[in-house]
């Protein structure tokens, strides 16, 4: 072990967000078994970015190397309807993405997808393709674009067009990189947890005012304890104040 490194990384373990592995070595507890606002599409090729973003970034304060060549194809879903139905085509396609609600307050949506490329190479010669698909299924006036590493990063280091790598920087990821597993370890989540985060999905887009919300109570079980009466504002919105004894 590093202490130089790994007394700064003790917030992180305390937290729970990552562990020690039997061989001694740092390791992320695995996020996708969980219930959270996204759903993934994992292929074996996926990227090691909870070491990027939790350690490297937000715990030492640089934008690590892979991440300068990262791209991601956005979509912005309109309602629920469009998540599920983007969600059910990430699902079909061979490529690394997520979608779910969007919590963030410095996204301008409800809903977002992710599709992930790992250089701007890659993504000229993908983002074709899926913005094709996507256009397909949730309509011509999707919004989708193409747009470079996380947002935290911008926001934390300024325009990506500014970024630099320094021979220092490349030396401390070496070191930080080596106190953690290489394992892959298997990030699907069971259909329980799919279950679960969907219906987060359905009471985020009530809190959110979709009013698309309502195709998806009888299947989720939502609200069934209680009476629906009208609103009121549209007739079709509806209030869920009154128990039914």
């Amino acid at each position: 072990m590093d202490p130089e490194i790994t007394e700064k990384l003790q917030p992180l373990l305390d937290k729970g967000v990552c562990c020690l592995d039997p061989e001694g070595r740092l390791r992320f507890v695995d996020q996708a078994s969980r219930p959270g606002p996204f759903l993934f599409k994992l292929v074996p090729h996926h990227t090691r970015c909870l070491l990027w973003f939790h350690v490297m970034a937000q715990t030492f304060g640089f934008v690590p190397s892979p991440c300068h060549s990262c791209w991601k194809t956005v979509v912005y879903p309109r309602d629920i309807e469009e998540l599920f139905r983007l969600h059910d085509l990430q699902q079909g396609l061979d490529h690394l993405s997520k979608c779910g609600m969007e919590m963030r307050p410095y996204v301008p949506a409800d809903y977002s997808g992710y599709f992930y490329h790992s250089s701007r190479e890659e993504a000229l010669a993908d983002h074709p393709r899926l913005e094709a698909a996507v256009l397909q299924e949730l309509g011509r006036d999707a919004k989708v674009f193409l747009k470079r590493a996380c947002t935290e990063f911008s926001l934390k280091f300024g325009d990506p067009k500014g970024w630099q790598l320094t021979p220092e920087q490349l030396a401390l990821e070496k070191r930080i990189s080596g106190l953690f597993s290489d394992e892959v370890y298997d990030a699907a989540r069971s259909p329980q947890i799919t279950r679960e985060v969907q219906r987060d999905w359905v009471l985020w887009a009530y809190r959110r005012g979709d009013p698309a919300y309502k195709k998806y109570l009888e299947s989720f079980d939502i609200f069934s304890d209680y009476a629906l009466v009208p609103g009121d504002g549209d007739a079709a919105d509806l209030q869920f104040a009154v128990l039914q004894l």
